[in-house]
């Protein structure tokens, strides 16, 4: 059940992922059922001392399964009001398929008794699939109603709608955004990675108040129609497009996939009669060409005469600095954050601020104090400890790369620069190739590489292994936790330690059925 809702009740993932992970097939349960099963029928004992026999088993392993499962989990199972209705279904499935045993005289057949108990194991998976698709149709009627609210509140407190799209740097661009609109006025934006239609309802029914001047909703999309559904939530009066890019390749099969359900964005902007901040660097111009209306490009190359040019990027130990040009204006800012992809995302946010008709001087002075953003590029320094570089919420090659030029530049003298990483998920066949480009990257940043998981990353591993200088190193581990380990033992204060992508549960676990 926790992975089931890590993987945000998708059925079909949920059960490719489970039937096509042989760690999560029962195997020990399984196994002690038929030795107990063996010994039992050669001692020739009745159908009662064969239940007692199994119920106890099934009891020592449930419990020391929950036991494990808490230890090594990163993300615990919360027991949501959805979590504790799929569990009723669950359990009602599973006490008729125990009834069915006995009203059948199935158990008075061992052999029979068994092979139902171990499909029965095998199939638990299954049954939380089961019961969460019976409650699907309560789900969407539940949905739906919070849905019609969340629609009539913001048609009631009319706030100024922005919605922000991309492959990725999203979050981040809300957080600055955010930052820089509650210098003028109210503002409310969807916390942390808050993207989808249900999350959305949530923050506007809970949080969404008449004070609100402007509210920003991050936007995900898991298909095309995503978006769509959003924006019918929240009808957006201006919109930003990130990036169109390989970031969930797996999900979308191709890059012509994510534009087309990105730009879902432009479109319901501009039915508002707003206008769209587009990553020109990040966004190819046949995708603005062929879905684009009302837009305004940010980038370093022809952005039009509205657009907003980047003519100069700067990482300093002290943060970013660019100068950005706009109808002949120069603006120079300056922001304490970390890594040069930032510098669009830092851009998009100026020039949507900018056509607010927020002064210029404002969002300047604003962007100064942005604070830093939990775990994208944070930078965190104790005392007598190694610098670190929280990176554990990026997951895309984009990122990867910025982040370990800052590895580099906040390398100190006599130390040493290291990664430690899983690698990046969701890319689909571009998995190998990706990874094998961030390995040269790496390369030309890193004293030390650890790598978690490496059978998931062996083009990083192979491509960084057979480049690397006799100074640089590449050690494996099989978790996160016996990385920290070898860390606390090996690192020094002079050491810089970047942490990039943490992955969940589901992709990092020892837990072994």
């Amino acid at each position: 059940m926790q992975f089931f809702q890590q993987e945000e009740y998708d059925n079909l993932r949920f059960l490719k992922y489970v039937y096509g992970n042989s760690k999560l097939i029962d195997k020990k349960l399984s196994l002690s059922l038929i030795l107990s099963s063996v010994v039992l029928l050669i001692l020739n004992q009745n159908s009662t001392v064969y239940s007692l026999i199994y119920a106890l088993i099934l009891l020592f392993f449930g419990h020391q399964q929950i036991k494990l499962t808490r230890q090594n989990s990163k993300k615990s199972l919360a027991l949501t009001a959805r979590v504790k209705r799929i569990f009723a279904i669950f359990f009602l499935l599973l006490i008729s398929l125990i009834a069915g045993v006995y009203c059948q005289r199935l158990v008075d057949n061992p052999i029979i008794f068994l092979l139902y108990v171990l499909l029965s194991i095998q199939a638990l998976a299954l049954l939380l699939v089961i019961s969460n698709l019976i409650l699907q149709p309560y789900e969407k009627y539940t949905q739906n109603t919070f849905l019609k609210e969340a629609k009539q509140k913001i048609r009631e407190l009319k706030p100024i709608t922005i919605g922000i799209t991309g492959s990725y740097g999203k979050t981040s661009t809300k957080h600055i955004l955010s930052h820089i609109l509650s210098f003028v006025a109210p503002t409310l934006a969807t916390p942390g990675s808050v993207n989808t239609p249900m999350g959305v309802t949530r923050i506007i029914r809970e949080q969404l108040k008449k004070e609100h001047k402007y509210f920003i909703a991050e936007m995900g999309a898991y298909g095309i129609g995503s978006i769509k559904r959003l924006c019918d939530l929240t009808p957006p009066h201006f919109g930003i497009l990130t990036a169109v890019g390989n970031a969930h390749y797996e999900r979308f099969k191709s890059v012509e996939n994510v534009a087309q359900a990105k730009f879902e964005l432009n479109q319901a902007v501009n039915h508002n009669q707003g206008k769209t901040f587009i990553n020109g660097d990040g966004v190819d111009q046949k995708f603005v060409k062929k879905y684009g209306q009302n837009i305004i490009l940010v980038g370093t190359k022809n952005v039009g005469a509205d657009g907003y040019k980047i003519t100069e990027v700067k990482q300093a130990q002290a943060g970013l600095e660019l100068k950005i040009e706009h109808k002949k204006a120069i603006y120079h800012l300056k922001s304490p954050l970390f890594g040069t992809h930032h510098a669009h995302n830092i851009a998009l946010s100026f020039a949507l601020a900018h056509n607010l008709g927020i002064a210029s001087e404002t969002i300047i002075a604003a962007l100064k104090s942005v604070p830093q953003i939990k775990h994208r590029l944070e930078i965190i320094e104790i005392k007598n400890s190694a610098t670190i570089i929280d990176d554990a919420y990026n997951s895309n090659p984009t990122g990867f790369a910025s982040a370990l030029e800052i590895l580099k530049l906040l390398k100190k003298k006599d130390g040493k620069a290291i990664l430690i990483t899983p690698g990046m998920v969701e890319l689909g066949e571009l998995h190998d190739l990706k990874h094998q480009e961030i390995a040269l990257k790496a390369l030309a940043n890193v004293d030390i590489a650890v790598v978690i998981m490496p059978q998931r990353i062996q083009s990083f591993v192979k491509t960084f292994k057979q480049k690397m200088t006799k100074s640089q190193q590449l050690i494996e581990f099989e978790s996160f936790l016996e990385a920290k380990k070898w860390l606390d033992q090996s690192a020094s204060s002079k050491d810089v330690i970047l942490y990039e992508n943490d992955l969940p549960d589901l992709y990092e676990n020892k837990i072994s059925f």
